[in-house]
């Protein structure tokens, strides 16, 4: 639950049991109180003649003081639902504050930071650093991710021979190329999702290993919202990444929300 909506499921019944214990006394006041028509023949009855001396003048005299007290009370109970009416709107308040800022959809930044080194055997060893920071109000938690690695020097034959024949190697309807897959790793947190406070950041790292004779390579990630569970909704991030500089180098890269590379650095 996000830290919003935590704080008006608590708002709430606090202000019920504010309002409850503001209204008991003078409800139970209104309860016990003289009706008006009976307050108005009481004032009518001790209308007589000054300085003549009448029985029911002394009792309703007595009864006044009663009567204003009833009054004070409700003006009491006035100043009390006045006062519940402010903590309901404060909670009203509170919910248009986090629920209209849509702060239960997350928002994301990824990075991509990559390390590599020659190894024997025609191998070379691909060491992919994910920073996953919470840039948003809300919580942010992940159940799935996924990263893999795809070759795109040398170039595949089949790209090569689009090419000699000018033809695009793209298919239609698609927005890239399939490179060859080398390398590619799956994560699964169904059961301890990975969660993030506001300002918060996790690192989840990947190794692989690759063919060495690979020069240049695109790296994808991806992480599944885990408040979208019926669609394939999340974030994600490619880098590409050249190998032939030395035996280490580093890229990184930040993603938006959708994804969309925003900086690029090779150090």
């Amino acid at each position: 639950m996000s830290p919003g909506l935590r704080s008006l499921v608590l708002l709430l019944p606090c202000a019920g049991f504010a309002g409850s214990l503001l209204l008991a006394k003078p409800l139970q006041m209104l309860g016990k109180a003289q009706p008006i028509a009976a307050i108005l023949l009481d004032a009518q009855s001790s209308a007589t003649s000054p300085g003549t001396p009448n029985p029911k003048r002394d009792s309703n005299a007595a009864k006044e003081q009663p009567w204003l007290s009833n009054l004070k009370e409700l003006s009491e109970a006035l100043k009390n639902l006045v006062t519940v009416g402010g903590i309901v709107a404060g909670g009203l308040w509170t919910w248009s504050l986090f629920i209209k800022k849509r702060e239960k959809f997350p928002r994301a930044d990824l990075s991509h930071s990559l390390t590599h080194r020659l190894l024997g055997n025609g191998y070379r060893l691909l060491h992919l650093d994910v920073k996953v920071s919470n840039t948003g109000e809300g919580l942010l938690s992940f159940v799935s991710g996924r990263a893999w690695v795809q070759q795109i020097l040398p170039p595949p034959q089949e790209l090569m021979e689009a090419l000699r024949k000018s033809q695009d190697p793209i298919k239609k309807g698609d927005t890239q190329y399939l490179w060859p897959l080398l390398a590619a790793r799956e994560t699964d947190w169904q059961r301890a999702p990975i969660e993030l406070e506001p300002g918060e950041s996790n690192q989840i790292v990947y190794d692989f290993l690759v063919d060495r004779e690979a020069e240049t390579i695109e790296i994808y990630t991806y992480f599944k919202n885990a408040q979208k569970t019926k669609r394939e909704i999340g974030w994600h991030l490619t880098t590409l990444c050249d190998l032939n500089i030395d035996t280490q180098s580093t890229q990184t890269a930040s993603a938006d929300l959708n994804g969309s590379v925003t900086k690029e650095t090779d150090k």
